[in-house]
């Protein structure tokens, strides 16, 4: 087995129908100890494999697993259709800027903004621009989400120590003991109400650094209803484009 090989196996079997059978991707690890199944937009499933296990040892733990795998990816690929597969979009749309941006290859050496168009280089692979999206992206999110969190500071009194945009995978964003905010740049992805839900927690967490019951009556005080669109940040992500989960 290669450090990264990619395979369907059957794991759709009767009466699945004609249900796509999920690809594969198996990653060698020299940390890990036991074997793993990671689900993700952009690679699928991804099988962790010890350096010690062998390929029947695999195939046993795969067929252990096989109705799991199948599920999980039937509501991978219905949350995300281009799941196990890196596309690159052809419209960005940013929805707190009310703007979207067309995306095209030109022979430029460098991502490119004139007006509503994006411009990205005709050299490399899809992957190099992928990230060259996120980037500008994340320059995006360092323009527009400060300003959000300072205004809702003035509004509450809740004065965070510094801002930091970042990328982090499975969180929206965080608040640290010495009270830093950390944003995820995908929050560019939401609309405005989702984004200051998302701000606003993080400030009140600077008082409260736990969830209890003080935490969300500060939260309801400054945005009644809040716990209900916080619980909706959730399902958030699956407005994140995968080319935008690329590492």
């Amino acid at each position: 087995m290669t450090a990264r090989k990619q395979l369907s196996l059957d794991l759709t079997a009767p009466p699945a129908g004609n249900d796509e059978a999920p690809p594969l991707n198996f990653r060698r690890s020299a940390r890990a100890r036991h074997l793993q199944i990671k689900v993700g937009p952009h690679k699928g499933i991804e099988v962790i494999v010890p350096r010690n296990r062998g390929p029947d040892e695999v195939a046993r733990f795969l067929e252990a697993n096989r109705e799991w795998i199948r599920n999980t990816w039937q509501k991978l690929k219905r949350d995300y259709p281009e799941a196990g597969q890196l596309v690159l979009p052809q419209l960005i749309r940013l929805p707190s800027l009310g703007r979207e941006w067309q995306v095209a290859f030109a022979d430029v050496k460098r991502l490119v903004e004139r007006g509503d168009r994006l411009l990205l280089p005709q050299a490399g692979t899809p992957r190099q621009a992928a990230l060259r999206l996120q980037a500008w992206v994340k320059q995006k999110a360092a323009a527009a989400l400060p300003p959000r969190v300072e205004a809702w500071a003035a509004r509450t009194g809740l004065e965070p120590g510094r801002i930091s945009i970042r990328g982090q995978a499975t969180r929206w964003g965080s608040c640290s003991s010495r009270g830093t905010l950390s944003l995820n740049f995908r929050l560019m992805f939401l609309e405005a109400p989702e984004i200051d839900c998302l701000v606003l927690h993080e400030l009140c967490h600077l008082q409260h650094m736990n969830h209890g019951r003080s935490f969300w009556a500060l939260m309801e005080r400054h945005m009644p209803g809040a716990r209900a669109r916080d619980r909706r940040l959730g399902e958030g992500w699956k407005l994140v484009p995968a080319w935008a989960l690329v590492k």
